[in-house]
């Protein structure tokens, strides 16, 4: 990852995410939305957030943004994810919002907090473009392709001399195979976003839109 102290704050509203797909995803919805005013920059996940986050403060042109906003993945819980984002904020003496999608002022700036995929107790990014994903052909094929994985991995088998099981993050194992079934070579999300694959007029967008519609 970057580190904090090479990032220059060239505008007066930032959004803050976990990773370069991230980063692809929101400058391309950015960009679908026609909105130019936000900053994106990736400052890592629940690890990292809490160590990069201070070094921000520090950064030259912090004290002239009027909106920070972080955006995370639930994972397997998105209160918890969303009580660590605050956490880090109080204790670096920034407002933080009472609740997943909404703001609070201080001292003439803005703070929120928005948790992926959204509106679900667990998630991440990946959950979230599937289901904007959904009525794409190719996903039936894969639907049934992880069915069958579960069928044929659901009793203990080796190859190897190792144990075989199931994918642990299905969602992300999901993507890759949906991003194999395209055309050309797409290597992650962030690139498909990039050109054009992920269908942001999906209402399954809608409460995201709005957070960011309100950064």
């Amino acid at each position: 990852m970057e580190s904090q102290s090479n990032i220059k704050i060239y505008k007066e509203k930032l959004l803050l995410v976990e990773g370069k797909d991230e980063i692809n995803f929101f400058r391309s919805l950015l960009d679908h939305m026609q909105i130019r005013e936000i900053q994106v920059e990736e400052i890592g996940g629940k690890d990292k957030f809490k160590i990069e986050f201070p070094t921000l403060l520090l950064i030259p042109g912090f004290e002239n943004l009027k909106s920070i906003s972080i955006v995370r993945d639930a994972d397997t819980n998105a209160k918890s994810a969303f009580d660590s984002v605050v956490n880090v904020l109080k204790k670096n003496n920034q407002a933080a919002p009472d609740n997943i999608g909404t703001f609070r002022k201080k001292d003439g700036r803005k703070y929120g907090i928005f948790i992926l995929p959204g509106g679900k107790s667990r998630g991440m990014l990946e959950t979230l473009c599937l289901e904007l994903m959904a009525d794409h052909p190719a996903l039936q094929c894969v639907d049934d392709f992880f069915e069958c994985l579960t069928l044929t991995f659901k009793n203990p088998q080796k190859h190897a001399g190792k144990i075989i099981k199931k994918p642990r993050n299905s969602d992300k194992s999901k993507m890759k195979a949906f991003l194999a079934s395209l055309e050309k070579d797409v290597p992650s999300l962030g690139v498909a976003a990039c050109k054009g694959y992920i269908n942001f007029e999906c209402p399954n967008l809608n409460d995201l839109k709005k957070f960011i519609a309100e950064i």
